[in-house]
């Protein structure tokens, strides 16, 4: 539990510790790192919140700490609740006029591919293929896209200059 301050060494057959006092410290040290799990945008789930406080218990009577049955482990995810395999929503619901849902982790966003490659190491096309995606599918949200190719337009760009002839420039 690297996570929490470092608790007063005490030798607990040697003093009579009342039983407020340790609750108060356990529900302490949970309250912290739910707090820090939350905030960090990784919350807890509430059995893992039960299960924390049930070895903090057992450790603080001396007793082993639980260990989670194996497949229990294999199958959670950051989230604690969705299988590694399942999107996060279903893929025909995840494009907004104003956003873009991340299959992988529901956040929204109104560019896609720069989230993809920092936080899931992925390309746009390695996304498309995991969630059997079309190869149209916009990696930008309509709307934004929209708005980009307007100011593009106002400036400009899209349109090619003619040359001007070459005889008009020599006669000059």
């Amino acid at each position: 539990m690297k996570d929490f301050p470092a608790i007063p060494a005490t030798n607990i057959s040697d003093s009579i510790v009342d039983s407020e006092s340790t609750e108060h410290m356990i529900c302490s040290l949970v309250t912290r790192k739910a707090a820090s799990c939350l905030k960090s945008g990784h919350p807890m789930s509430p059995l893992d919140i039960a299960m924390m406080t049930l070895n903090l218990q057992k450790v603080m009577a001396g007793e082993p700490a639980l260990q989670p049955a194996q497949d229990e482990v294999l199958e959670k995810t950051w989230k604690g609740e969705r299988a590694p395999g399942d999107p996060f929503c279903a893929p025909e619901d995840s494009v907004h006029p104003d956003y873009i849902i991340c299959l992988e982790n529901g956040r929204q966003l109104s560019m896609l591919k720069r989230h993809l490659k920092e936080t899931h190491g992925m390309t746009p096309d390695e996304y498309r293929a995991k969630w059997n995606l079309p190869s149209d599918y916009p990696m930008t949200a309509p709307n934004y896209t929209a708005s980009k190719a307007k100011a593009a337009r106002a400036r400009g760009l899209g349109r090619h200059k003619r040359p001007e002839p070459v005889a008009s420039l020599v006669g000059a």
